[in-house]
């Protein structure tokens, strides 16, 4: 359930917009389910961009994160196997 304070309305579907609730693009904030139901064309180009790069950077961030706990893990199997 969304929380915190109210950023705005969404151009898309008129409902508010809670703080925990992004992407933002430029200075309108949208729902994220709002911006993948956008029509495809010239005035919606660059907010469909927005949202496709900020998607890649969270997907690289998660990426990150799991190599990291497969390190983690990885090195606890080869102390487990020196003892």
């Amino acid at each position: 359930m969304p929380s915190g304070c109210i950023l705005g309305i969404c151009p898309i579907c008129k409902e508010l917009i809670w703080e925990d609730e992004k992407p933002i693009f430029k200075d309108t904030f949208y729902h994220e389910d709002c911006l993948d139901k956008l029509p495809y064309g010239k005035d919606t180009k660059n907010i469909r961009l927005s949202l496709l790069e900020n998607k890649i950077k969270k997907i690289e961030k998660s990426i990150n994160k799991l190599n990291d706990k497969i390190d983690i893990i990885k090195s606890e199997i080869k102390i487990i196997k020196e003892e």
